[in-house]
């Protein structure tokens, strides 16, 4: 039991030493994406209902880092600001598949082909999906009434705060338990699965594999970057590439949460070819790689144990480990928070400009720090704070939260 426990210890940080300096470089280009895109850009290219639309809606789509379920407000914000059902849905598609995080995690573990590979089949998955909607619905943008104004923002300078924020509070943050998850699977995979265990059974197939997986994955959530060491440990013990193909497109571009969601915002025609394209467009992406593209795949996760590492790949593991660390310490000082504070006064305000984890973060060091409250959680995609404390001050909760430029939205109870 011990040796097995020390085998798992080190395919665990031999997964920790391939993915860390790549998907923090994913995470610093994400950033540097998040703050010098224009805002306005989405507007101007995805209003109008026409293939050159979905193109751009796509190709703006797959280098965002963004999950299946963290897509949806996203795609819903996109509808209201004018673009078009079928740029939506291209949008929808292509994003969740991949990332600049992704390519760079899928390059490590599964070369650079295969990255490349599952890049191009976002993008094209995605064209499929808005251009059969296209012509099936000859969708239009949204009602006037609908469209939201976009006032669009101007930036005097960038700090190396708002970076951090983004890439690590935000993104980051947002990922580290599935990130945690996927990684315990992978060494588990690595650690206790045979090396002809899936190379005997239908898995080994890429056709009836990719059908089999298909099943499996539309309803899981996995994200895109998460799911690469995992199926790296599959395919590692036998799985076919290609099948892996459908497990890291299928994966994170559905689940069942999204799925009952899209349904509800959008309609059936749109739910429907949503699921088609990516069913469908999973499976030929994978028979296509199996045929055309011959790619050495790693033949085991751990394999190079006991060789020495480069200070750059031990610096990354060893940031990125960090980073999990703090963050599962801050999530269990939050939970501990909220365990002791169970007697206390809870309020949940409607907060406009609260942007993401980092927002969260400003204003919880804010209030707790001036003993304003116990415990704050946040929600930036639906715009919700939630405050707990002893005889809260909603006056100075007021004037804190507008100090560090926050306003209560219509909802605001204080």
């Amino acid at each position: 039991m011990a040796d097995a426990m020390m085998v798992f210890l080190q395919n665990l940080w031999a997964i920790c030493e391939a993915l860390g300096v790549w998907f923090l470089l994913g995470l610093l280009i994400a950033g540097l994406m998040h703050l010098f895109v224009p805002a306005g850009l989405f507007q101007r290219w995805l209003g109008k209902s026409s293939f050159a639309n979905v193109v751009k809606a796509a190709f703006i789509g797959v280098p965002m880092p963004l999950c299946s379920c963290g897509v949806v407000p996203t795609v819903l914000a996109l509808k209201k600001k004018g673009a078009s059902k079928s740029s939506c849905l291209s949008f929808l598609v292509s994003t969740p598949q991949t990332g600049v995080d992704s390519l760079m995690v899928s390059a490590s573990f599964l070369s650079w082909p295969f990255a490349f590979f599952k890049l191009a089949s976002a993008f094209v998955i995605g064209i499929f999906a808005g251009c059969l909607h296209h012509v099936l619905a000859k969708s239009k943008p949204a009602a006037a009434g609908e469209i939201e104004s976009a006032q669009p923002v101007e930036r005097s300078s960038v700090s190396l705060k708002e970076l951090y924020d983004f890439a690590i509070n935000d993104l980051f943050y947002n990922l580290w338990r599935w990130m945690f998850v996927g990684l315990i699977a992978a060494a588990l995979i690595a650690t206790f699965v045979s090396e002809e265990f899936l190379g005997n059974s239908l898995f080994a197939d890429p056709l009836m594999g990719s059908i089999a997986a298909l099943f499996l994955s539309i309803p899981l959530y996995v994200c895109a970057t998460s799911s690469v060491p995992i199926a790296a440990a599959l395919v590692a013990k036998g799985m076919s590439p290609a099948v892996a193909i459908v497990f890291l497109i299928a994966g994170p571009a559905t689940n069942i949460a999204t799925i009952g969601l899209i349904y509800k915002s959008f309609g059936r025609l749109f739910t429907v070819v949503y699921l088609l394209s990516v069913s469908v467009g999973s499976v030929i992406c994978a028979v296509l790689f199996a045929s055309v593209i011959q790619v050495k795949m790693p033949e085991h996760i751990g394999h190079h144990h006991g060789e020495s590492s480069s200070w750059l790949v031990l610096a990354g593991a060893v940031a990125f480990v960090g980073f999990l660390l703090l963050f599962a310490l801050r999530d269990a000082k939050t939970w501990l928070a909220g365990l002791l504070a169970k007697g206390d006064e809870s309020i949940e305000l409607d907060v406009d400009g609260m942007g993401c984890q980092g927002c969260v973060s400003k204003i919880r060091a804010k209030l707790v720090e001036e003993k304003l409250a116990s415990s704050v959680v946040g929600d930036p995609a639906n715009n919700k704070l939630t405050i707990t404390g002893i005889q809260l001050d909603k006056q100075k909760l007021r004037q804190a939260l507008a100090e560090l430029g926050y306003e209560l939205g219509d909802d605001g109870n204080l």
